[in-house]
């Protein structure tokens, strides 16, 4: 196959030549190029620039995008595929072991307590900087609701991180227990009233999402009967899914810029 796309080559050039691209870098852990800023960043952002950016193999990345860029003939399917190229399991091994022995640790009454940090700051009108580690994106609302549409807006978010969440435990655990996975993934769609938001009784509504509704897709060879028990299992170890179905405290503390916090509040 003749190798079409280059690390040269600006993001917002190969999207307009081949639109199919798109679903690949998103598959890499890029964020949506044609929204927000990361619609400015993809015209003077490489190809090379986002893999560094992501983390990824530039080698792995150019073989997907050139795989869904390839011409009618050129390669193996003969037709451009309008999905993106099925994950690869190349640390599927790595994955196994690393299961294995934090599994082992953990029956061996081994510390299993974990803590994850964010943060979150107003930068302009709606848009919020959020940071974990080294990471940084942009949450915001879409114009209809005062925003500037520069990210997803918070709840989005969450249902993204839910779906991340349950993806990742099933690589883990196809990994751990050896089941054929091509391909894992999850459309969610949150469902809330807005009136607690509003300070509006409204019933026994709960001020967040009521519902959450998980449609996957699995892309393997296994059976029927395996892949439902291994779906029950993703679903039963997701600490995403978890969080969602069990009430989590929550403790808030505030303070005025420059002075010492105030006595928190838990709430649960």
């Amino acid at each position: 196959m003749a190798r079409r796309i280059t690390p040269q080559m600006k993001v917002a050039t190969v999207l307009r030549a081949y639109p199919d691209t798109g679903a690949v870098f998103r598959q890499h852990g890029c964020p949506d190029m044609s929204r927000g800023v990361f619609s400015l960043m993809c015209r003077v952002m490489s190809v090379r620039a986002a893999a560094r950016v992501q983390r990824i193999p530039l080698a792995n990345l150019l073989r997907d995008l050139n795989a869904v860029a390839a011409p009618a003939g050129s390669g193996a399917s003969g037709k451009r595929s309008s999905q993106p190229p099925a994950p690869r399991a190349e640390n599927t091994a790595a994955l196994a072991a690393i299961m294995a022995k934090e599994i082992g640790q953990a029956d061996a009454g081994g510390n299993t307590r974990a803590v994850y940090r964010a943060s979150a700051r107003l930068t302009h009108n709606l848009t919020v900087e959020a940071q974990a580690r080294n990471f940084t994106m942009l949450v915001d609302e879409p114009p209809s609701f005062g925003g500037a549409d520069a990210g997803p807006n918070p709840e989005e978010v969450v249902l993204a991180g839910v779906g991340a969440c349950q993806v990742i435990t099933a690589a883990l655990y196809a990994a751990h227990l050896g089941i054929p996975i091509r391909g894992y993934a999850v459309a969610l769609r949150g469902y809330t009233d807005l009136a607690g938001f509003y300070g509006i009784a409204h019933g026994d509504n709960p001020t967040g999402f009521a519902r959450v509704v998980c449609e996957v897709t699995i892309d393997s060879d296994a059976s029927v009967e395996q892949l439902e028990a291994f779906e029950r299992l993703v679903e039963e170890r997701c600490v995403g899914h978890g969080t969602l179905r069990a009430p989590v405290a929550i403790e808030t503390s505030w303070k005025l810029a420059g002075a010492a916090p105030s006595g928190s509040k838990s709430t649960s």
